[in-house]
């Protein structure tokens, strides 16, 4: 039994995208234009953009709008524009009265907030006063002299100076006491006279490495001679030192296609193939066989075309899928996201097929695509869905697609279809300018 394909992982992205958007309403305008008859068909563009309401008690025109032309989204958050709501509170004074009483809440009003386990504790916006300092009975009268406000003194917020002072009535400075009552002696005293000396000789020693740190960084260590030197030297006298390496373009493919007396180069496939259809007994090859380069690394593997379609993270898996299936179609993506965009496009645009291992279509077939559809598929910027671009000169659709899945869809069961891979939009877009100009666009149908 083959593997089942993975879900989509980014459908709130795809959803938001405005370029998948505009793609699947382009498709569907298109065919409601096609279902409908003439005399609505000026309506198809409005009928594909559908209806969203959100149903609400209040809005009497959700109610009365036709069910059968409106998406109704169902929101809890909405729905509910009303509540009644019971506030139980034993602590409240108004208890016997309320107590039990539905409070209606109108949708303006504020929720109320749950009920806390704790009391609330009533709160005033009048500012509190500090509390009156009380001289302590230990001050001595000479410390409430020493307390009496002067012009030296900051005065506090509250008018007040607090000094607390010593015990010692007398004016005599004395060293503090600590908790235990011991006095500081002279001793301690010498201590720290001499560790403060220390501290400042070691900060004019560090100031001193400093300051001759600095004079020796922003000095040279050559003399007037050698830099006279330097500055005349001629570095590229010789020629020693190249200049710079030029980029080399991009290696274009050359092809030659030879006929009866004529011969004609040129660097496109749509050319050269074009020439090789249209002059008898003409044939191509190609000059310049340029060695291929790594390959990037597929993230995702999308089977647009065979046994299961379906996005795989394993290749093991998807090859069972295509391997020795005529017209299969599938693609490596460096993003889940990326594949996951082709495939809903992919879907939208019924490139989604199922075949057997001849090939035979057992689902969906093969259509063409709008003028409609083609300009809403070359907005998509470079890189959106697929990292390369195809243009299509001969095929059911000609024109500029911006991921594989789309140009196989057009050329696949068509003989002598034509298309060619480019880089950016604006190479495909110049590329299919000059087919156009030269008469090599041409619509296949024939299988």
């Amino acid at each position: 039994m083959p593997p089942r394909p993975t879900p989509l992982l980014y459908a709130d992205n795809l959803v938001t995208d405005p370029y998948i958007a505009n793609i699947i309403a382009t498709i569907q305008n298109h065919n409601l234009s096609q279902s409908m008859p003439a005399s609505t068909s000026r309506l198809s563009h409005t009928a594909a953009q559908p209806i969203i309401e959100i149903e609400d008690s209040d809005n009497d025109a959700a109610q009365n709008a036709p069910p059968a032309s409106v998406k109704r989204l169902h929101s809890q958050t909405a729905a509910r524009s009303q509540q009644i709501v019971e506030i139980d509170d034993e602590d409240s004074s108004d208890a016997d009265d309320s107590d039990g009483v539905p409070v209606y809440v109108p949708p303006s009003s504020k929720r109320p907030q749950p009920a806390s386990s704790s009391r609330p504790i009533a709160t005033s916006s009048k500012p509190i006063p500090p509390a009156p300092v009380t001289p302590s009975s230990s001050l001595s009268a000479s410390s409430k002299r020493r307390a009496k406000p002067s012009s030296k003194v900051p005065a506090t917020g509250h008018g007040r100076v607090v000094v607390i002072g010593s015990s010692d009535e007398s004016d005599e400075f004395r060293w503090p006491t600590s908790e235990q009552g011991s006095e500081f002696t002279d001793k301690m005293r010498k201590d720290l006279r001499k560790s403060l000396s220390r501290g400042a000789r070691r900060a004019v020693a560090k100031e001193d490495r400093d300051a001759a740190q600095r004079n020796v960084s922003g000095g040279s260590y050559v003399d007037d001679g050698t830099e006279a030197l330097i500055a005349g030297l001629f570095i590229n006298d010789d020629g020693i030192i190249p200049d710079p390496p030029v980029v080399p373009a991009t290696p274009s493919k050359q092809y030659v296609v030879t006929s009866p007396g004529n011969m004609t180069r040129t660097d496109s496939w749509l050319e050269a193939g074009h020439l090789s259809q249209t002059i008898p007994n003409a044939q191509h090859r190609r000059l310049d066989r340029l060695p291929r380069g790594p390959k990037p690394t597929a993230y995702c593997h999308v089977v647009f075309a065979g046994l299961q379609p379906g996005i795989y993270y394993d290749w093991t898996e998807a090859k069972a899928q295509v391997h020795r299936v005529s017209n299969c179609c599938h693609k490596g993506y460096p993003s889940r996201l990326q594949a996951e965009r082709a495939w809903l496009l992919g879907h939208a645009l019924a490139c989604i097929r199922t075949i057997d291992r001849q090939g035979n279509l057992i689902s969906r077939p093969v259509c063409s695509f709008s003028q409609e559809t083609m300009d809403a598929l070359f907005n998509v910027p470079d890189g959106h869905i697929d990292t390369e671009w195809y243009v299509v000169t001969k095929g059911r659709t000609p024109g500029i697609y911006p991921a594989w899945n789309f140009a196989a869809d057009q050329t696949q069961r068509v003989r002598g279809s034509l298309y060619e891979k480019y880089a950016t939009r604006a190479a495909a877009q110049e590329a299919f300018t000059r087919a156009q100009a030269m008469d090599m666009v041409e619509v296949l149908t024939r299988a």
